[in-house]
């Protein structure tokens, strides 16, 4: 009998990989709740370092206010998702960024997913169906839930 006609063959087809982390990916809920999260965090870090400048003696008319939200800003998410994978948000909201293929992230991954955040309405991006801040370094947020 030949192969093509056995009956009692399995049925052949290719095998393709699965991305796990696509079934995986952190809600629009749980999204939302880490930005509102992330976003009390930081200006809680704001406060002490306004107040920590001012026991200082920097004026509010000069550069030192707007260098000090800059360089918090990059801190916090560069430092939690570098170290950690998560801010304090995806801390309490049960998500991790992972790259796509699902290595852990790299330092040019954080710095692009950082850098994204200053692009005018990036915020709006959200809408879609993913963030400029994910989809332009090749990250994702998965649940960790």
């Amino acid at each position: 009998m030949s192969q093509m006609n056995n009956p009692y063959e399995a049925p052949q087809s290719p095998i393709t990989a699965v991305n796990s982390t696509a079934t995986n990916l952190a809600s629009k809920g749980q999204r939302f709740g880490t930005y509102c999260i992330d976003t009390i965090a930081i200006y809680v870090l704001l406060f002490v370092g306004a107040l920590l400048g001012g026991m200082l003696g920097f004026s509010a008319d000069s550069a030192a206010p707007t260098i000090l939200f800059i360089v918090l800003f990059l801190g916090y998410f560069i430092y939690l998702e570098l170290t950690f994978g998560q801010t304090l948000g995806k801390m309490l909201m049960k998500t991790k960024v992972i790259t796509e293929d699902g290595s852990p992230l790299t330092l040019g991954k954080v710095l692009g997913r950082t850098a994204c955040r200053f692009i005018p309405f990036e915020a709006f991006s959200t809408f879609g169906t993913q963030p400029w801040h994910d989809s332009i370094p090749k990250t994702r947020v998965i649940s960790t839930k």
